[in-house]
């Protein structure tokens, strides 16, 4: 038999389902079958894992699921902290009898804890994240563009700095590279190995981080940062050199021609 004649079943059917988690380099592998489970070269651990079901409507962004995981599950520990470093992927391969195929692909975009502190991860499908047809921008004074992306143009690699940490104190960087001219606070980013933090302030030296980095990053550490940007013509032009691709309409009428009333 195959796949199919087997899902198609009304008793034949012997269903596994494999969910492969994953950020970055690291995975998170779980299993509803009663022993752990050997596919593609990689063991999927015995979990009591469940999930609701797919369902097909007229809004992708709901077509998701969520993933219920066991108290514990070590994927919290990563979560409960704030958004996590990466993006977090879902996998899922259900199969009957060793015939396996890929039955959802999915992005983490919330999690939350019961009061028993039980994960309930939701994942969206990657067709959710795809431009739809039809007009999306709208008439702004500050730029709609994502800097760096392709409507943006900026190569940001061209102004990544790197350098060493002097001193770390909780939220709170400090390092010689970062007395320049350009500001980190616009939504600016600092790297140290694979993880990464948003830049929230920038005086001088110091910088203030969204959230701190984990205990065994110290003084001395290596670090790679990017600037950010206010999607105002004045940093475009100042700092990036990319009026040209400027998303924002910034001779926008400050009077409403329908309404009549000035819109500040």
């Amino acid at each position: 038999m195959d796949y199919l004649s087997y899902e198609q079943s009304v008793a034949s059917g012997k269903p596994i389902e494999l969910f492969d988690i994953a950020m970055g380099l690291t995975h998170w592998r779980l299993t509803t079958h009663g022993a752990d489970y050997d596919f593609l070269g990689d063991t999927y651990e015995s979990a009591p894992t469940t999930r609701t079901q797919i369902e097909q409507t007229g809004e992708i962004p709901k077509d998701g699921i969520d993933l219920f995981t066991p108290r514990g599950f070590s994927l919290d520990t990563v979560c409960i902290a704030g958004a996590p470093d990466q993006e977090i992927t879902l996998t899922i391969y259900r199969g009957h009898d060793g015939l396996f195929v890929t039955y959802f692909r999915g992005f983490l975009t919330s999690v939350t804890f019961d009061k028993n502190a039980v994960a309930k991860y939701h994942f969206e499908p990657r067709s959710s994240d795809m431009p739809f047809i039809g007009g999306r921008r709208r008439c702004s004074r500050l730029c709609c563009h994502r800097l760096g992306g392709p409507r943006c143009g900026v190569n940001l690699e061209a102004y990544k700095i790197s350098g060493t940490i002097d001193t770390i104190d909780g939220v709170t960087i400090e390092a010689t590279e970062f007395d320049i001219a350009s500001d980190f606070s616009c939504g600016g980013r600092i790297q140290i190995g694979n993880a990464q933090r948003m830049i929230t302030a920038h005086s001088g030296e110091e910088i203030t981080i969204s959230r701190p980095f984990g205990s065994d990053i110290e003084a001395g550490a290596s670090f790679y940062a990017w600037p950010g940007c206010d999607h105002t013509p004045t940093t475009c032009k100042n700092v990036y050199n990319n009026k040209v691709n400027y998303g924002g309409q910034e001779f926008l009428p400050v009077k409403n021609p329908y309404a009549g009333d000035l819109i500040y």
